[in-house]
């Protein structure tokens, strides 16, 4: 799971941290490498979404961590 979250990370996705939600929001071709939003929501439902729940989790004690 991890591999595959820092592999999204790292083709050209953020984490977007609200107060209520933490979401990852891909960085298209200008910014990043994701060709279109529709491939990143592809790629992210086949190799993410298995994962979302324990993937929320740990970004939420990371964003608790990062706020002190």
């Amino acid at each position: 799971m991890q591999k595959r979250l820092w592999t999204m990370r790292s083709i050209g996705t953020v984490i977007q941290w609200n107060p209520n939600v933490i979401k990852l929001v891909p960085l298209l071709e200008d910014d990043g490498d994701w060709p279109d939003k529709q491939f990143f929501d592809d790629m992210s439902a086949e190799y993410l979404k298995p994962f979302a729940a324990v993937i929320s989790q740990l970004l939420e004690i990371a964003y608790a961590e990062a706020k002190g």
